[in-house]
């Protein structure tokens, strides 16, 4: 019996997630990150096409070869530079708040 999205909510939450990222211990914040995937018939899938969708709580994982590979990666390298664009503007905005004695 094939389990719906509904049937695997609350299995892992965005907070602990939150949580368990802004709690590693120093040597486990750099290098490379791979997505394994079992199967309920002891197969396993490893890839490098890797990205968090925390919109839509979901991590996705895309297979070399599949149409959605390079698609998975470009969106990632999207994402990450849409939120280190933001972080740099409410860095700016605060500065000339800041700057403005408006703070």
């Amino acid at each position: 019996m094939a389990q719906t999205l509904q049937d695997l909510r609350g299995t892992v939450r965005k907070e602990e997630l939150i949580e368990l990222i802004n709690n590693l211990p120093t040597e486990d914040t750099t290098g490379e990150i791979v997505g394994v995937f079992y199967t309920r018939h002891g197969e396993r899938y490893i890839t490098d096409s890797v990205r968090l969708d925390m919109d839509g709580g979901r991590i996705i994982l895309a297979q070399k070869e599949s149409g959605y590979y390079q698609q998975n990666k470009h969106n990632w390298k999207t994402e990450l530079s849409f939120m280190r664009n933001r972080k740099l503007v409410h860095g700016l905005d605060k500065k000339i708040l800041e700057d403005t004695g408006r703070e």
